[in-house]
């Protein structure tokens, strides 16, 4: 019995002295296509690349959620000027903290805000490319399709380029 109470003291005096983690959790009120047109600074369809890196991200040093860079190809834009078929966005690396939870190539409408020269966005700001789709004609919105990116030039491209000028 003297062992059961001093357990139980223990684990009262633990439990007020070490500080619990606290849990987050993504909660969303997803406004329409719509809304997402008129309140949005891009909104474009395309699907993820590849999934982010989790450790090439920035943490906020506030112990908040680690932000990493996904990589999404454009497959037409609805608002905002994004003349690249590849984009990043930058959002928290997991669902809980609102960050996107999609799989490579899944088609999806997402809507970014522009943040100190970058794409922000996550969960709560994507859609289904019906719904994006069916709210542009009823807005009178024509999507445009984003130039592809040039593939970075290699060794022997650079090689290539050079001997034929010296060669003219």
């Amino acid at each position: 019995m003297v062992r059961r109470t001093l357990l139980m003291v223990a684990l009262t005096v633990t439990a007020t002295i070490v500080p619990m983690a606290t849990a987050q959790a993504c909660s969303c009120m997803m406004p329409d296509a719509a809304q997402f047109l008129e309140d949005s600074d891009f909104v474009f369809a395309g699907s993820l690349l590849e999934l982010p890196n989790p450790g090439g991200g920035n943490v906020d040093g506030l112990g908040g959620p680690q932000n990493v860079a996904y990589t999404f190809e454009v497959d037409a834009v609805y608002k905002g000027d994004l003349r690249d078929s590849v984009v990043q966005v930058w959002s928290a690396s997991n669902g809980a903290a609102c960050g996107f939870e999609l799989a490579v190539g899944e088609p999806v409408a997402i809507a970014a805000s522009a943040s100190g020269g970058q794409l922000t966005g996550g969960l709560c700001a994507t859609f289904g490319v019906d719904q994006l789709e069916s709210a542009a004609v009823d807005a009178g919105i024509e999507p445009t399709v984003p130039q592809p990116v040039a593939p970075e030039p290699t060794f022997a491209s650079r090689f290539a380029a050079i001997t034929a000028a010296a060669a003219s």
